[in-house]
């Protein structure tokens, strides 16, 4: 037994490690513990009440076997119920009388907000947090696959364990965006290994649980059959066609549980404020009291109105581009040559720091960019480690105009009083704060373009310039 303990340790570290890495085991696995030690100290004191409604869908699944229907995908629900029946026993009886129990009706805008101050919350807390270790560790060992150098390869990887965005939504917020950001480095990974079929199942698994992985899949299934110059237009459809389909498969057997499991209707508080009728009751969205709009109405809206328009009349927002600016990164996917992996990636790349410097977009979501960011920085550390930075720390900034909901009140587990806190700024502070984040956000997507593309500017002569017209692959 004394001599199989190493052969054991050895295997797991060849198995999880590239071979660039293997002599860094002990630092990187000093790294890790350091890592892990962070997010479970800071899981069960904090908590946004999303991750309550997250509960609440879950435990009543798993209890009731009826389904809640909400915004939110059923598969986050099912992934839960599943977290809840491994680990029911660490799950305190008070919190679930409180999801669960007949007789404690609360409307749920207001039973969410006293779920963070039950005993045994932090106990839930820990339990729904934990399980995104695996997604959060597996995406570093990914990026220790994606850099092929030693040195920036363990930079990547302590960069990406310490990253203040990811900590902060997964482990003091509690979104579960981690899912997402997971499949799609695992797209990142699975193409690298040559592996298309698996790429375009991963972008639908990230689609399944949020859409930015269907944004991803349209261009992957194009820089797909560009790759492959060599086959008839016909065959080429056909790959496009293959590719989107196994794109689609995930997102739509995602959907299943909505037919196998039957509506939870909870009941509707008429006498409260309009604006507390919202999401699902049976069939029907209600958006802030009203039935929400048919597909078609809200294209219309978002792509037509919104996009020439210039505005979304959100007091605190900057204006709306996300249609025009994603039909631009698929012309320009379609018209130029010379695509490879690396230009792949930082297109996309450009394409979300643009958005967010654009548009509203909600904390979570800014988690999706920073392992595609991480990988872009350390190759040109000392150009952008300024402005990645600024953009962690404007990030935080940028939390003030959700007020008391993702900042005092996150502390509501430790400190119950905190939810009667009401933090707001004037308009012009949280404005201002917002407007350098956008500078810096796009400062950092002309960075990254000039440092991929610049040579092709047409001010812009010099050896790799003619050294791109000779080989297109290089651009």
């Amino acid at each position: 037994m004394e001599l199989s303990t190493p052969r054991v340790g050895t295997r797991l570290r060849n198995y999880l490690l590239p071979s660039p890495v293997r002599h860094l085991a002990p630092i990187i696995a000093k790294w890790t513990f350091v890592a892990i030690l962070v997010r479970v100290l800071l899981a069960p004191i904090t908590a946004s009440r999303d991750l309550s409604v997250t509960a609440w869908v879950s435990l009543v699944l798993l209890d009731k076997h009826q389904l809640i229907q909400s915004n939110d995908p059923p598969i986050v629900f099912l992934f839960f119920s599943a977290i809840f029946g491994a680990l029911g026993p660490l799950i305190s009886p008070q919190m679930r009388s409180f999801y669960l129990s007949s007789r404690n009706y609360n409307p749920s805008e207001v039973m969410h907000i006293l779920a963070l101050a039950q005993p045994g919350i932090q106990q839930m807390l820990l339990v729904m947090k934990l399980p995104f270790l695996f997604f959060d560790i597996g995406i570093g060992l990914m990026i220790l696959h994606l850099i092929e150098d030693p040195k920036k390869a363990l930079l990547g990887y302590k960069l990406w364990l310490f990253n203040p965005v990811s900590i902060l939504v997964s482990y003091v917020i509690g979104q579960y965006d981690i899912m997402v950001t997971f499949f799609i480095v695992l797209s990142l990974f699975l193409y690298k290994k040559r592996k298309e079929n698996s790429t375009a199942l991963a972008l639908g698994m990230a689609a399944a649980i949020k859409a930015v992985g269907l944004l991803l899949l349209l261009p992957f299934a194009l820089f797909r059959i560009k790759q492959n110059s060599a086959l008839s237009p016909t065959k080429k459809a056909v790959k496009f066609i293959q590719t989107i389909l196994l794109g689609l498969l995930p997102p739509i057997l995602g959907v299943l549980p909505l037919q196998l499991f039957a509506p939870y209707y909870e009941s509707a508080n008429l006498a409260m404020p309009p604006i507390y009728v919202n999401g699902f009751y049976g069939l029907t969205l209600w958006n802030r009291g009203s039935i929400g709009s048919n597909l078609f109405v809200g294209i219309e809206t978002f792509v037509l109105g919104y996009s020439i328009s210039v505005q979304t009349g959100a007091g605190w927002d900057v204006f709306f581009l996300l249609p025009l600016m994603y039909m631009g990164l698929l012309v320009v996917l379609v018209h130029f040559r010379g695509w490879s992996f690396d230009t792949m990636r930082d297109s996309f790349l450009i394409f979300l720091l643009a958005y967010y410097a654009l548009d509203t977009f909600h904390a979570q979501w800014f988690l999706w960019v920073q392992p595609l960011l991480i990988l872009v920085l350390v190759s040109y550390y000392d150009k952008l480690r300024n402005v990645y930075w600024a953009s962690c720390g404007l990030f935080f900034t940028y939390l003030l105009n959700f007020g008391s909901f993702l900042t005092v009140g996150l502390f509501v587990p430790i400190y119950p009083p905190a939810m009667e806190f009401n933090l707001s700024l004037p308009a012009i502070v949280t404005l201002s704060l917002r407007m350098i984040l956008s500078v810096v956000l796009l400062y950092m997507a002309l960075l990254i373009f000039l440092e991929r593309w610049g040579h092709r500017l047409p001010w812009r002569i010099g050896p790799k310039t003619r050294l791109a017209e000779v080989n297109p692959a290089l651009g």
